[in-house]
């Protein structure tokens, strides 16, 4: 059992920087920065597409758990990592590059939370 919204609230400057070397470690040559694009064409990049499989931090932890599309599932984070790299990719692309893909956390964001 994971607690969803707990994790998410308890995300901060230390989640952010784990999240931002996760990122730049693994998943930055597929989805690029906000200045170069990755490797991968149909990779989404984060700083100016729109999410398929919904932009919403648990969205987000599904994308990353079970894969979408060419996507495959990230079997080998744990979820304290997933939502690290959900933290940094919100805060670094969505809310300064891509605000139509940023989704507020809220109290009934985080009631709706299984």
């Amino acid at each position: 059992h994971i607690n969803h919204a707990g994790m998410i609230t308890q995300l901060n400057d230390e989640s952010f920087q784990r999240g931002g070397a996760i990122y730049r470690r693994v998943c930055q040559a597929c989805h690029g920065t906000q200045k170069e694009q990755g490797s991968l064409p149909t990779s989404l990049r984060f700083a100016s597409g729109k999410f398929k499989n919904g932009s919403h931090p648990y969205a987000m932890y599904q994308t990353l758990t079970r894969g979408y599309g060419l996507m495959t599932p990230q079997t080998w984070m744990v979820p304290s990592q997933k939502y690290d790299v959900i933290h940094y990719i919100r805060e670094a692309y969505l809310k300064t590059y891509n605000k139509s893909q940023y989704v507020a956390v809220d109290e009934a964001y985080l009631s709706r939370l299984p």
